[in-house]
């Protein structure tokens, strides 16, 4: 589905609308780990944050934990807004992570 209308044009296809990811975010279950990973996100200074601190907001060590549990949180939200993967050459769940922060 095109989410997008022509005032938008300049906006990738993987980024969805602000109700895209309300439904979402209303239709998938998420664990407390994932909660807490997105409101560590939307509290950021200017909602940027490293996969470090992501994983040491649930108590992991490492980018690679928060990247990738963030990811296929990222991954469940874009599916349930129907938005399509973002095209780039980074994993999967790092892609999907675009989804989010891009949106």
């Amino acid at each position: 589905a095109n989410h997008h209308t022509q005032s938008d044009t300049a906006t990738a296809p993987h980024i969805g609308r602000p109700e895209d990811y309300v439904r979402a975010l209303a239709e998938i279950e998420m664990s407390s780990c994932e909660r807490d990973m997105l409101r560590a996100h939307a509290k950021a200074p200017g909602r940027k944050i490293t996969g470090t601190k992501l994983a040491e907001t649930v108590g992991h060590f490492g980018c690679r934990i928060g990247n990738k549990k963030y990811g296929r949180l990222a991954a469940k939200i874009a599916t349930a807004a129907g938005l399509p993967m973002c095209k780039t050459d980074v994993s999967d769940y790092l892609a999907a992570i675009f989804t989010v922060a891009e949106g």
